[in-house]
């Protein structure tokens, strides 16, 4: 294919002498998968420049780039040379100046993405562009583009590039993707597809298995019926071949000059049989084709056939046709029409002519007859759900997936007797509805250490540019995330967690997805695998219920935080230490000067907090000691930072947490694995004298030493307990986890095994071990710390505030009151008061600890020794008033709210206006009082709230002119009671008869769900209804209600027994 330029563009490069230019680009490749190691052992994009004259070229101050309006990006090192007819390779890897020397190859500061249609440009030391190509289509995995002779005009593509050396065997094209009419997605019934291309000489192949279509497929001949779910594929294959129709594959059996160029595999099959030397018994002959798709031999006999054998390639006794050496070959027996290792044979007039060895398996690829030179193009993949439904979102993964056996090491797997580290796939993402969303080819992983022992097993997706299909998934994945795009995704079937799994672990599929969700809630300084249900197809089978999740990684920290693989130091210990990126020379620095100096001096640990995140830290002890994490320290540890710019001080991210809440497998070494072993106290006793490579238990034994970080800790601690990791919280969670997989488990225990009633006891278990261990995590922390550090407690602390504004309790933002938490004291917690805009604060009122402050600060430090009430309260910033207020103030009387207020003076008063609010923010009017318009005496007036409330709501008068101006008064707060729910169920538990009472003024239609999930009885509730339900003859279980509310869906569980 010719490179296509704008005129500016070829202007330029006619201008600056292209045609006659030295050194040129010769060949690049941005799908290095696998193909050409560098000096440092990775695979990279390259550039290949190639000196199209007899003598060496001094190219040192010239410039390569990626990009055509910014040519100069990275300059080639002074002194760098080119031999006459010779070639340079430049590793496209984006290396730091320190490190764009490996040995062999220079490294440049960029990378190659074919996908975005980057350039690749060749510049001279002034910037004029010497050579140029826009990458308007990409390349397929470990071909490059290269021109079709060295230094020649015209370029094409190579199945098996060459960098460093002449190219051969150059493809012109590819054959361009199908097109099948029907989009992938979820049908109720059968689907008749049809699959076509606009382009001559090719023939269809397709599958509906799910693999890649290859030259044994099934040859597309019309309609497609999917009656079942299916994986449809197809590719598009050249027919015609070189000398008028045959395409040659030879035998690699014929000598060490065709090793790498094995036979058709059908000819080898079909006629040669099992031994490699045969063709239709005639000895080492070469398989061909014959009517285009037909194997056939073309045979090594005398000058009168069509073949002749380069005596070269090791076979004697079978000379080359004399006129095709002379005429043709010349002097190399190489040498077939500069085409390295070509078979000379005779062309349809019989002439002495070329065959090219192919070393691909497809017959017919290549050209002859008119017929373009192409190699099979990409593959297009769309994936039909037949009388499928799902409430998750569903991803199909299609490829050669073999079979999924157990065993190997790291990111290997075994594949028809072969191993391999991954798997080329094409990934179909379809949302909560069925819509297609997206579809990626990449490659597939295995994913999981010790759940690899386990049927149903994990998966991480690598989304490749070096495919040709792009470089990530351009789609927000994660409800919880804005983020746009994902180059890899992990896709966890519960890990060790996986149910049912093992015999005898308590396991529920969801433990790590739960605790890293629970974690991201409450607000953890810890980055998180970001969770969401899916359901996983693989070459069209259902693979069952699995956890959809985000990657710590380069990109991850790259969007989050500004920092680019090269400025990261990742480590990770499972078992030992492995940096991921960059190098733990630094960590292994500031964990010897934290174990080595003294941290109650604070000058030592405020030099620590410059380089480590004390927020992180904390927060990391905190949420693996509550969770009891089993699996943890000496194994899963993930810590991070960045130095890129202003940088990112050491932080923790949560890896695998799935040995939490009592799972049962005790890799740590804790006391136990249930509520109450004391993590908190063992901690500080835990692997202390590890190495720096795993040496965080030491470092938070040493940082106990100082006051502000202990205060810290505790004060956090106390802080994730009193709100996300609150009992209530996490069983809140718990309920939305197991309603929300619960109409999908059937299927899965249909595919995997396990039954419903034991998942449901299960989660019951982790709901009951939650709110036990709150209550023994509270006491076990005065144990540990009370002899060594004075504190006591613990305490209950209620915060009320008053008008608009919040009030920060350590690292918890209250905005509404009453608010109540249970605090440690001996320790300064802080408070901060927080206007709202356009209010200020008055004051705070303290009713038990005595403070020794100035109670109209903003911010005060309390150390407790007792149960207290903490008032804070605010005012609205507003002009005066056109009347003089004598009070304003309201009560509850038997469930309404009654408001007074009394005025002194009036000028021009209109009218009243009540406003109410729940959150002091936002007001509503309920009702008008006319004023007195003009007074100098005390006026009083009053209103009555009528209507049913719940919890605390806001009121204040607006007053209103005659001519419109207004102003408003203070604002007051009253509390009707705490909030319940609108649904009761009584009595729960019961034995299959129960009262269900409708406590709102809405019209509720429920459903109520057997523990399978299905539906058994649809019912309607008239407001305030209260209606008996009768299920006496239904099996024990835990039933759900659903009901829609207020723009919600709720579950209400319903236990019979």
């Amino acid at each position: 294919m010719k490179t296509k330029l704008s005129l500016p563009i070829l202007l330029i490069l006619l201008c600056s002498g292209f045609l006659q230019a030295q050194v040129i680009i010769n060949e690049f490749s941005c799908s290095n998968l696998h193909f050409f190691q560098n000096g440092f052992g990775d695979y990279n994009d390259y550039i290949e420049l190639y000196n199209n004259s007899p003598n060496p070229v001094d190219i040192g101050g010239h410039y390569l780039s990626d990009r055509f309006t910014n040519p100069m990006k990275w300059q080639i090192p002074a002194g760098t040379t080119i031999q006459p007819f010779g070639f340079m390779v430049f590793i496209c890897s984006a290396k730091l100046p320190n490190e764009q020397w490996d040995g062999t190859y220079y490294h440049t500061n960029f990378r190659l993405t074919q996908t975005y249609q980057e350039d690749v440009v060749f510049c001279d030391p002034t910037g004029t562009i010497i050579d140029h190509y826009w990458m308007e289509h990409p390349t397929q995995m470990n071909h490059s583009r290269g021109r079709k002779t060295d230094g020649g005009p015209e370029w094409g593509i190579m199945v098996n590039p060459t960098p460093g050396a002449p190219n051969i065997n150059v493809y012109d094209d590819y054959t361009q993707k199908p097109l099948i009419d029907i989009q992938a997605g979820f049908y109720t019934d059968e689907q008749t597809v049809t699959i076509s291309t606009p382009e001559p000489n090719v023939v269809i192949r397709y599958t509906t298995n799910g693999t890649k279509p290859d030259a044994t497929s099934p040859v597309y001949t019309g309609p497609l019926t999917i009656a079942a779910t299916t994986t449809v594929r197809a590719r598009a294959f050249p027919v015609g071949g070189s000398g008028g129709g045959a395409t040659v594959f030879c035998d690699q059996n014929q000598g060490a000059g065709n090793q790498g160029f094995p036979s058709n595999p059908g000819c080898e099959s079909t006629v040669c049989g099992a031994d490699p030397f045969c063709c239709n018994n005639q000895w080492d002959g070469i398989c061909g084709t014959a009517a285009i798709t037909t194997p056939a031999c073309l045979l090594c006999l005398s000058p009168a056939n069509a073949v002749y054998c380069d005596e070269a390639q090791g076979n004697a006794g079978f000379p080359m046709h004399p006129a095709c050496q002379t005429a043709i070959c010349g002097a190399d027996p190489f040498c077939c029409n500069n085409q390295w290792d070509g078979i000379c044979a005779n062309d349809a007039a019989g002439n002495p002519a070329c065959v090219e060895c192919s070393s691909n398996y497809d017959p017919g690829f290549g050209g002859g007859g008119g017929v373009a030179n192409l190699f099979p193009g990409f593959t297009e993949t769309n994936t039909y759900f037949i009388d499928e439904a799902f409430t998750f979102r569903t991803v199909s993964l299609s490829g050669q997936l073999g079979q999924w056996n157990a065993g190997g090491g790291g990111g290997w797997m075994n594949v028809n007797g072969n191993w391999h580290n991954h798997y080329d796939v094409c990934l179909e993402y379809f949302d909560e509805n069925g819509t297609f969303i997206t579809e990626q080819e990449g490659t597939l992983r295995r994913h999981g250490n010790d759940s690899w022992a386990y049927a149903q097993r994990g998966l991480r997706f690598h989304s490749r540019d070096q495919q040709g299909f792009s470089n990530s998934i351009y789609h927000p994945l994660f409800s919880m995330k804005d983020r746009p795009n994902y180059d890899v995704i992990i896709m966890r079937a519960g890990g060790s967690d996986n149910y049912p799994a093992f015999p005898g672990l308590p396991t529920v599929h969801f433990r790590d997805g739960f605790g890293q969700t629970a974690a991201q809630l409450a607000g953890t300084e810890l980055d998180a695998r970001t969770f969401e249900h899916q359901i996983t197809f693989l070459n069209g089978q259902y693979w069952g219920v699995y956890e959809l999740r985000e990657r710590v990684d380069k990109d991850y920290t790259e969007y989050y935080y500004g920092q680019e693989e090269r400025f990261v130091d990742l480590m990770k210990f499972w078992g030992g230490l492995e940096e991921q990126y960059g190098s733990s020379a630094a960590w292994f620095v500031l964990h010897n000067f934290i174990t080595t100096n003294d941290m109650s001096v604070q000058i030592n640990y405020d030099y620590v907090t410059t380089q480590l995140n004390p927020e992180s830290f904390i927060d990391n002890f905190i949420v693996n000691t509550y969770f009891v994490n089993t699996d943890w320290l000496n194994w899963n540890v993930m810590w991070w930072r960045g130095t890129q710019g202003a940088g990112e001080r050491w932080r923790y991210a949560l890896w695998d947490i799935d040995n939490i809440f009592n799972l049962g497998q005790n890799y740590t070494g804790w006391s136990g694995t249930g509520p109450y072993v004391n993590t908190v106290c063992e901690a500080q006793n835990m692997f202390l004298n590890w190495s720096a490579a795993n040496g965080h238990t030491a470092m938070y034994a040493a940082m106990l030493d100082n006051e502000g970080f202990f205060t810290q800790y505790l004060n956090r601690y106390a802080d994730l307990l009193n709100t996300g990791l609150h009992c209530d919280t996490l069983v809140a969670l718990l309920d939305d986890f197991e309603a929300n997989m619960l109409p999908e488990m059937p299927r899965q225990i249909q595919r995997w095994g396990g039954n419903i009633t034991q998942w449901q006891n299960r989660i019951q278990d982790i709901r009951d071990f939650i709110c036990l261990r709150w209550e023994i995590v509270m006491q076990q922390i005065i144990d540990c710390f009370e002899d060594d550090y004075d504190i006591s407690g613990p305490y209950d602390v209620t915060v009320v505030i008053i008008g608009p504004g919040n009030v920060q309790l350590n690292t918890v933002t209250i905005t509404m009151g009453p608010w109540t938490g249970t605090y440690f004291g001996g320790l300064d917690m802080g408070l901060t008061a927080v206007p709202l805009p356009d209010s200020e604060f008055i004051q705070w009122e303290i009713n038990n600890n005595f403070v020794g402050q100035n109670l109209l600060d903003h911010n005060l430090l309390l150390t407790l020794n007792s149960n207290d009430t903490i008032f804070a309260f605010f005012e609205w910033i507003d002009n005066p008033l056109p009347v003089e207020w004598l009070s304003f103030d309201g009560k509850i009387i038997d469930q309404h709210g009654e408001l007074f207020w009394s005025t002194a003076t009036e000028v021009n008063n209109s009218h009243f206006e009540v406003q109410r609010s729940e959150d002091a923010r936002n007001f509503s009017t309920i009702g008008t009082v006319n004023a007195a318009g003009n007074s100098v005496n005390i006026s009083s007036y009053q209103f009555t709230d009528r209507d049913e409330l719940q919890g605390v709501h806001y009121y204040k008068i607006k007053q209103v002119d005659f001519d419109g101006s207004y102003d408003f008064s203070n604002t007051i707060a009253l509390n009707y009671g705490l909030n319940e729910g609108s649904l009761l169920v009584a009595p729960n538990p019961n034995k299959g008869v129960f009262q269900l009472v409708n406590r709102s003024d809405q019209v509720l239609e429920l459903i109520l769900l057997t523990p399978l999930g299905q539906d058994l009885r649809t019912l309607t509730l008239q407001p305030y209804e209260n209606q008996q339900v009768n299920i006496e003859n239904a099996s024990s279980g835990i039933y759900m209600l659903r009901y829609y509310q207020n723009g919600k869906i709720h579950h209400q569980k319903v236990a019979v027994n």
